[in-house]
């Protein structure tokens, strides 16, 4: 390595120390982490959404596109507050450097990236395949009123179905 890499090295370092002081090693190495998929178990309050948010920002910020990526999350909440300070984070970073016109682009793009529920993915996906699945375009979700009344209706066939089956016997 040239004197010249070295320098760099360790200047580059030195920034990446001070931008990520606040994070514990655990989430430092999930936003250094880059090549692979990267999966965080931890729990509520712990700084998933930061290390994602940091994590996407250090890979947008090599170039990478915000809708390159999947992002899932088990929460609507979550999904929502990754975006929300993905965007913020983006216009931040473009605050810093504004002649890099793709930062700028980037949080443009926030809308558009898949950052999302596993549930909505899954839907997404099912939708996007529906004529492979050989089900009808039109596939939903049901929602808590239709579940209601389709567990109800189910429970009670049963039951009718379990009283009709022992007056047989």
């Amino acid at each position: 390595m040239t004197v010249l890499e070295q320098r760099f090295v360790a200047a580059r370092k030195r920034v990446i120390e001070a931008e990520f002081s606040n994070l514990n090693p655990m989430q430092r190495q999930g936003v250094l982490t880059t090549e692979g998929p990267l999966l965080l178990l931890a729990g509520a309050g712990s700084g998933k959404t930061t290390v994602l948010t940091r994590r996407l920002i250090e890979r947008i910020k090599s170039g990478e596109s915000v809708t390159d990526f999947l992002v899932v999350t088990f929460m609507k909440a979550a999904a929502s507050d990754v975006k929300s300070k993905l965007y913020n984070a983006l216009l931040e970073e473009s605050a810093l450097d504004p002649d890099n016109k793709h930062l700028y682009r980037q949080s443009l793009l926030v809308t558009d990236a898949n950052i999302c529920t596993i549930s909505s993915y899954c839907l997404n996906l099912v939708k996007e395949n529906f004529a492979l699945l050989g089900i009808s375009p039109h596939v939903r979700v049901i929602d808590e009123v239709e579940s209601a009344m389709l567990l109800r209706r189910v429970t009670e066939e049963l039951i009718s179905n379990g009283y009709e089956s022992e007056d047989k016997e």
